[in-house]
């Protein structure tokens, strides 16, 4: 769906709440800004069955041999894992903790480790390789080869209007058009927008598994 039909769902969704009479003319100026906020927030609160996946070709690996941990180098417009899977690990890991994280601490006391049929991946500044500044890595524990990485990720698309029209269609119509209508609806002051953001967090909500 294009950018601008997906602005026409918006406006859509927003006549189903309020009077189709009603000017939405002078915040026409605000649909860049909703449709980026709806594209940043449906890739990090839409369900990951519902969402595409961008294959990392050409991960950074580095390893740590001694304790078994690869560690993957963040790809640019990273938002959330959708595969990842090295042969090591009996299933895929589907979410990442960072170091705020309570497991981490136990993880890195001991205590816990990261399992392979629960693999344990964290997001973490580090300073590898031939890095000559901190950069972002995914810790992936319980590893013992790199030759095996497929990593399948949410990306951000550094071009908006690009990436949200790869978002299914169906997403769009069902979740991001109420999501953009209870933005516009909010910044035209209209009290109905609180109708548009329960019916995309229903739709949130059915479809999460």
């Amino acid at each position: 769906m294009t950018s601008a039909n997906i602005k026409s769902a918006i406006y859509a969704r927003a006549d189903e709440i309020i009077p189709a009479s009603t000017s939405y003319d002078p915040f026409e100026s605000y649909m860049t800004t909703i449709l980026d906020e709806c594209y940043r927030q449906i890739l990090n609160e839409c369900p990951l069955h519902l969402l595409p996946f961008t294959e990392y070709t050409t991960p950074t690996i580095v390893m740590d041999t001694t304790n078994s941990i690869a560690y993957v180098k963040k790809p640019t417009g990273f938002i959330r894992l959708g595969h990842f899977y090295f042969t090591d690990w009996t299933n895929p890991a589907r979410k990442f903790i960072t170091p705020e994280h309570p497991d981490y601490k136990m993880i890195e006391n001991g205590v816990k480790v990261g399992g392979k049929v629960k693999p344990v991946v964290v997001m973490l500044d580090a300073m590898l390789g031939s890095d000559t500044k901190p950069e972002k890595y995914l810790a992936c524990y319980q590893v013992t080869s790199s030759t095996s990485a497929k990593l399948y990720y949410v990306k951000y698309d550094a071009t908006p209007a690009t990436g949200i029209e790869l978002i299914d269609d169906t997403v769009i119509t069902n979740g991001l058009a109420w999501l953009g209508a209870a933005k516009l609806l909010k910044i035209a002051n209209e009290k109905a927008w609180e109708l548009a953001e329960q019916a995309y967090m229903t739709f949130i909500a059915t479809n999460t598994k």
